[in-house]
């Protein structure tokens, strides 16, 4: 199911690219999506955050199945404790995806570029903002870079 979302989004983007392009000159860029996420200033907090919650949530199920003798019990709490888990794994990605997103889009509209698409999409093209948007985040925080970010981005580029 998702890799159909996937398959559409870039069908939709292929497509209004090239209908956007045909009405006025567009300036297009891309970002390494995936090392920004992990790059992210928040994104060990929140990493060690849903550890820990889920470290409590495997001790909460380990002592309220304790007492109970029903598969189908048990199937049925660790359903409802798999769910929240769930839950809070996308509660945790959606934050770092839309913070993200708002620095892409801060760094766009100051560089002037009208679409931004995520590296994995781009077959040929120069204009890179990740640093520009690590930079962004990072400045956001009021912190800079640290210095292992930097040199893999270079060495990665």
């Amino acid at each position: 199911m998702k890799s159909r979302k996937i398959v559409l989004t870039v069908l939709l983007l292929v497509l209004g690219l090239s209908t956007v392009a045909h009405a006025s000159a567009v300036k297009v860029a891309f970002v390494d999506f995936d090392f920004l996420v992990g790059a992210h200033p928040e994104y060990e907090l929140k990493v060690t955050e849903f550890q820990d919650t889920r470290a409590k949530m495997i001790e909460s199920f380990q002592k309220e199945i304790a007492d109970i003798e029903s598969e189908s019990e048990i199937d049925a709490i660790a359903q409802k404790y798999d769910l929240e888990l769930q839950e809070l794994y996308e509660e945790m990605q959606t934050y770092l995806v839309e913070s993200i997103l708002g620095f892409i889009e801060e760094v766009a509209k100051r560089e002037n570029v009208s679409l931004v698409l995520p590296y994995s999409m781009v077959l040929y093209g120069e204009l890179d903002l990740t640093e520009a948007v690590m930079e962004e985040m990072y400045a956001s925080y009021g912190i800079s870079v640290p210095s292992y970010l930097r040199l893999y981005f270079e060495e990665n580029q």
